[in-house]
């Protein structure tokens, strides 16, 4: 026991006291050098510049780097960061940066930094780029032609007598839309020969509606008898595109000892077909579109028109010998009526679908109207562009020639560009009042190139829309362009939202594609109500006093390097029962602690 008291008081001399705990014996403790990370050096950065409007990924190289290092922009922040191994980082430059020169850090996790010796460039998005004017072909001109019939005649004197000269007067009128050039009238010999000329006069141009008068000296033969003798008048003259007509009005005279007295002959009456209205539907052509096309026939002549032929494409009449066989010029000559060939057109663009380019309608009388209408298809080839479409007319006068009145249409094809638009990736739930990150893309599902201008998200006014718009440019085939937004809505339930994306088609009008999308908007989840009998934090009773048995088993614990502090409370959770109390007793209130530091063994 002796002996035990003696190493008691021995030990007791070499103790010291810690924090209030009974004396141990300090422990000898070796502290071990950690191992040193290495110095982070940056040789270069990729790239050296980025666009504002669409940020991108920068890549550090150097040597030195770790998984906790991480890329600083001075004045801006730490980027995200990928290690990608000791020489390389890389980190994501967002979008909000604004446009400047930057210097580019990287700072490993102890601290250790290192600087590019470039600065990175946050450049400004250009604008768009200006609409080129593409020059456009003048309008079609309807097809116009001059037209001259004799509006009267006489003779003087009134009485033409056989064997005696006379005067022949005739009225040339221009009824048609257009100026009559090189007119020449020639008044054939037969029983009345013309004295003085060869019975040819002529006068440079016939303006529209005028009317200009002839005046030929003639002779009537000997021995002719009385009645009505004709005339064949010949008149011919020029368009001012050097197109050729000839036409052969006829008058009679009269002579004494006929049945009756001299009458002029009437004029003669000539049909004018044209084209005086045309649509389309649908209004807008793109390749492979089928379409109707109505248009509508008009006489605005002075006779009827019968077995009209409408040729779509143009044609050609299957007679040779009616002397203006596919004559645009419209020309009268001829007489022998023939058949139509509407096989010759120009069908590279538009082809007829349903029924052939040709229609036939047996009479149209004078003002009277035709309703045309051909089922058409635009070739899936067809390239962008106005396209003029000749329109033939072929048809009988009242005399039986075959005339041939050629009109000329337009129409329009566009090629748009072939886009869509859908999410790049399933968006998540979204809430009430919490942002709603989505992701949106834009894709080429066609077979060229396109240029496109903005994309953009357009929402009700109670969604707020964050990063909302982008400019995609110049988007070839197969390819796509994403839009990252974010969106908070206000309220729960279905929310609607459009993306629209900007363009120019090919005759430079703004167009807008869109495409409309829907989310259910869930409400705010409702907290847990809070109990006010609880505590909000763990509370820890005193310590229970503690006995001189426990007291000297610490002893020991210290003597012999161990841990001899004393054990730390139990922290009493909230809603934990406590220990009943006796009638009498207070109740031990309990206090918040902090748990008492471990000795050192």
């Amino acid at each position: 026991m002796s002996r035990i008291k003696s190493f008691l008081l021995a030990s007791l001399l070499g103790l010291s006291v810690l924090g209030g705990a009974l004396p141990t014996r300090a422990a000898r403790t070796t502290f071990q050098s950690p191992l040193q990370s290495p110095t982070p050096v940056i040789a270069s950065i990729e790239p050296t510049s980025i666009r504002r409007d669409r940020g991108g990924t920068l890549t550090v190289l150097g040597d030195g780097f770790e998984a906790a290092s991480v890329v600083r922009l001075v004045n801006v922040g730490v980027l995200q960061t990928t290690f990608v191994n000791t020489t390389t980082l890389t980190a994501l430059v967002p979008t909000e940066v604004k446009p400047g020169t930057y210097t580019v850090e990287v700072r490993n996790g102890d601290g250790a930094t290192a600087t590019a010796p470039t600065q990175l460039t946050i450049k400004e998005a250009p604008p768009p780029p200006e609409p080129t004017e593409v020059p456009q072909p003048p309008p079609p001109a309807q097809y116009v032609r001059p037209l001259l019939t004799v509006a009267a005649y006489s003779t003087d004197p009134a009485v033409v007598v056989a064997g005696k000269p006379f005067k022949l007067i005739v009225a040339i009128k221009n009824v048609a839309d257009d100026t009559a050039f090189n007119t020449v009238l020639t008044v054939p010999s037969g029983d009345f020969i013309p004295v003085g000329n060869a019975g040819t006069q002529s006068v440079n141009k016939v303006h529209i509606g005028e009317t200009i008068t002839f005046i030929q000296d003639m002779q009537a033969k000997s021995g002719i008898g009385g009645g009505l003798k004709p005339i064949e008048l010949k008149i011919a003259y020029n368009d001012r595109n050097g197109g050729s007509y000839n036409e052969t009005p006829s008058i009679t005279i009269n002579m004494p000892g006929g049945s009756g007295r001299a009458a002029p002959t009437a004029v003669p009456k000539l049909p004018q077909l044209i084209v005086s209205n045309y649509n389309i539907a649908p209004q807008e052509l793109i390749p492979g579109t089928e379409f109707k096309l109505r248009f509508q026939v008009q006489n605005v002549g002075t006779g009827d028109a019968t077995r009209l032929s409408v040729v779509l494409g143009g044609a050609a009449s299957a007679d040779s010998s009616s002397g203006n066989s596919g004559d645009s010029s419209g020309s009268g000559s001829g007489g022998t009526s023939g058949g139509v060939s509407g096989a010759g057109g120009d069908f590279a663009t538009f082809g007829p679908m349903g029924s052939s380019n040709v229609k036939f309608y047996p009479r149209v009388t004078v003002t009277d109207t035709l309703e045309v209408e051909q089922q058409l298809i635009v070739n899936s080839t067809a390239k962008a562009g106005a396209y003029t479409v000749k329109v033939s007319l072929v048809y009988d006068d009242p005399k039986g020639q075959r005339r041939t009145d050629d009109q000329v249409i337009t129409l329009r094809v566009l090629v748009p560009p072939i886009v869509e638009i859908s999410y790049a990736r399933e968006p998540g739930p979204a809430i009430a009042g919490q942002p709603w990150p989505v992701s949106l893309q834009t894709v080429n599902i066609g077979r060229a190139t396109t240029q496109l201008s903005k994309m953009e998200i357009v929402t009700p006014l109670s969604v707020t829309v964050q990063n909302g718009s982008t400019f995609i440019g110049q988007l070839e085939a197969g390819g796509q362009f994403p839009l990252d937004a974010v969106l908070i809505p206000s309220e729960a339930g279905v929310l609607p939202f459009v993306v629209q994306v900007h363009y120019l088609d090919d005759f430079n009008r703004p167009q807008i594609i869109t495409q409309t999308f829907e989310v259910n908007v869930e409400p705010q989840p409702e907290e847990p109500p809070i109990d006010p009998t609880q505590p909000s934090a763990p509370v820890v009773l005193p310590p229970a006093e503690e006995s001189l048995g426990d007291q000297l088993l610490r002893l020991v614990l210290g003597l012999l390097g161990l841990d001899s502090a004393r054990p730390p409370s139990t922290p009493l959770e909230p809603g934990m029962p406590t220990e009943p109390i006796e009638p009498g007793e207070q109740q031990q209130q309990p206090v918040p602690v902090r748990p008492m530091p471990m000795g050192k063994g």
